[in-house]
């Protein structure tokens, strides 16, 4: 942990169809984590471990249009967001989930 407190999670990598970002992620030495549909976002996602790298989340569109359509028009694949954890007490947590954030592990 460093002073402020942020650790960096993963990246969020958007593409078109996922098999060929896994086969570059597997040659890298990424292994297989857990892979499901947001139905939320309307995407499906795929996480992806390294012992020593960031991890990868690979994100592709569902069968409904989705958030990323717009960015998988002009690219066949782009990091998109980054997620940073921040440890916090119960007290700032309450104040944080009534502005509207919400939590994801």
């Amino acid at each position: 942990m460093n002073r402020y407190g942020l650790e960096f999670h993963h990246f969020g990598l958007a593409v078109k169809s996922p098999e060929a970002a896994f086969r570059y992620l597997e040659g890298l030495g990424y292994g297989v984590g857990s892979t499901c549909y947001d139905p939320l976002q309307k995407v499906n996602l795929a996480m992806r471990h390294h012992a020593r790298m960031p991890d990868v989340e690979v994100i592709w569109p569902g069968p409904e249009t989705s958030p990323i359509d717009r960015i998988l028009k002009r690219n066949d694949g782009m990091i998109y967001h980054l997620v940073i954890c921040r440890r916090m007490s119960s007290a700032r947590w309450r104040r944080w989930k009534r502005r509207g954030w919400k939590y994801c592990n």
